[in-house]
C-alpha cells in the first residue's frame, strides 16, 4: 500500500484530511476516528497517537508492524495496511460505503413532448431463427474475481480493498497465474460439507446423503464453525438441526473455541440465537477456549451490544459476568461501551477493570487456525 492508497482509504473510512499526509495523523485524531468506524466506541477521547496504537495491538494486528511511534511515515503507511488487512479479515469491516446517488430530477419542460405522426404502423424485422439462450454453467468462485475491470461505481476506498482481497484470494489458491475456478461443493470429497461451511454451495443434498456435521478439518473446525465464521445462517442453522445435540453444538476447535465462541466475536446474531436455542444451558454459555476467553469475553471487547444482550439473557448470572480470561480480564475488564456496562453492572459485575495484556485468543487468529 502506499501512501496515496493509505490516505484514500483512510478518508474513506474516518474522512477528510487537511494538509500534508504524515503530520495530518501524528497528533492521533484522525487515526482514532478510524479505530472508532472498525470497533464502535473503540477509543474514549481525548485521542491521542498511543491510545491508537494501543488499539491496533488489541484489533491483532502483529506486533511487528506496529511502530513505537507516528515519526516515519513509511512505518505509519505499513501500519495503516496492517490495520486495514487485520479490520478485513477479523471483522469484516471494508471502510465505510459511499453516499447514496441522488436521484436525477428531469429539467422543466413548458410544452408536453409530442410523438411524430406515422403514416404506416412499425412492422418488427422477420427473423430467420428464433433466439438460442447462452448455454448455463455452474456457480464457481474466481479465483481472479473482482482482480480487474475498472470498479463500476466504486470507490477509490472501496476499490483498493477489493484489489486487496483480490490478492489475497489468489495467495490462498496458489496464484493469480495458476488457478482458473474453484467449484463450491464437491460431493466426492469427504469434507465436502466443511467447505460448503466454509465457501458456500448447497448443503441440503449433502445433509441428505448422510455427510457427518461433527466431521473436523485439520484445525479442528466443523461445518457449524465455518457458518459462524463467514455468516451463512442458512447452512449454520441446517447443521445444528441434523444434529442439536449438546455433543455436536459444544464441540471445540484445536484452541478450545466453540461455535458460540465464533458467533458472538462474529456478531451472527441469529446464529447465536439458534446456537443457544439448542443448548440453553449455563455450561455451554460459558464455555472457555484455551485462553480462558467466553463468548460474552468476545461481545464485550468488541462492542456487539445485542450479542451481549442475547447472552445475558440466556444467562444474567453473577457468575457468568465474573468469568476471567487467563490474564485475569472479566467481561467488565475489557468492555469500552456504557451501554454494556451498565449491562454487566445490571447483572452483578463488580470487577475493576484492568489493563488488558492481551485481546482474546480468536481476535488473534486467522481464518485456518493460525
Amino acid at each position: 500500500m502506499s501512501a496515496a492508497d493509505a490516505r484514500t482509504w483512510l478518508e474513506g473510512s474516518a474522512g477528510p484530511i487537511a494538509g500534508d499526509f504524515l503530520p495530518a495523523l501524528q497528533d492521533g485524531e484522525v487515526l482514532c476516528t478510524l479505530a472508532n468506524a472498525i470497533m464502535r466506541n473503540a477509543i474514549k477521547a481525548p485521542f491521542d497517537a498511543a491510545k491508537f496504537l494501543k488499539f491496533c495491538k488489541r484489533l491483532g494486528v502483529p506486533a511487528g508492524e506496529i511502530p513505537a511511534s507516528l515519526a516515519d511515515e513509511g512505518e505509519v503507511v505499513a501500519c495503516i495496511h496492517a490495520v486495514q488487512r487485520t479490520a478485513l479479515e477479523e471483522l469484516g469491516f471494508t471502510g465505510a460505503a459511499p453516499p447514496a446517488a441522488k436521484p436525477a430530477v428531469p429539467a422543466a419542460s413548458s410544452k408536453p413532448a409530442v410523438p411524430a405522426a406515422s403514416s404506416k404502423p412499425s412492422v418488427p424485422a422477420a427473423s430467420s431463427k428464433p433466439a438460442v439462450p447462452a448455454a448455463s454453467k455452474p456457480t464457481v468462485l474466481s479465483a481472479a474475481a473482482g482482480a480487474s475491470g475498472g470498479g463500476g461505481g466504486l470507490t477509490a476506498a472501496a476499490q483498493i480493498t477489493q484489489r486487496m482481497q483480490a490478492t489475497q484470494l489468489e495467495s490462498k489458491l496458489g496464484g493469480a497465474g495458476g488457478v482458473e475456478s474453484v467449484p463450491l461443493t464437491d460431493s466426492s470429497n469427504p469434507e465436502a460439507l466443511i467447505e460448503c461451511g466454509k465457501s458456500g454451495g448447497d448443503h441440503v443434498p449433502l445433509l441428505k446423503a448422510g455427510f457427518d456435521v461433527r466431521k473436523q478439518d485439520k484445525h479442528g473446525y466443523t461445518a457449524l464453525m465455518y457458518s459462524c465464521l463467514m455468516g451463512r445462517t442458512t447452512i449454520a442453522k441446517a447443521c445444528i438441526a441434523a444434529d442439536p445435540s449438546s455433543d455436536h453444538i459444544r464441540m471445540q476447535d484445536d484452541k478450545g473455541r466453540t461455535a458460540l465462541n465464533f458467533a458472538s466475536d462474529k456478531r451472527r446474531v441469529a446464529i447465536v440465537e439458534a446456537l443457544i436455542a439448542a443448548d440453553p444451558s449455563p455450561e455451554h454459555i460459558r464455555m472457555q477456549d484455551q485462553s480462558g476467553v467466553t463468548p460474552l469475553n468476545n461481545a464485550c471487547l468488541s462492542g456487539y451490544t445485542n450479542i451481549v444482550k442475547v447472552l445475558l439473557a440466556a444467562d444474567g448470572s453473577a457468575e457468568h459476568v465474573g468469568i476471567a480470561d487467563e490474564d485475569g480480564n472479566t467481561p467488565l475488564s475489557v468492555v469500552m461501551d456504557d451501554e454494556i456496562e451498565r449491562l454487566l453492572r445490571n447483572a452483578g459485575a463488580t470487577s475493576k477493570p484492568k489493563t488488558v495484556k492481551k485481546g482474546p485468543q480468536s481476535w488473534q487468529s486467522k481464518l485456518g487456525g493460525q
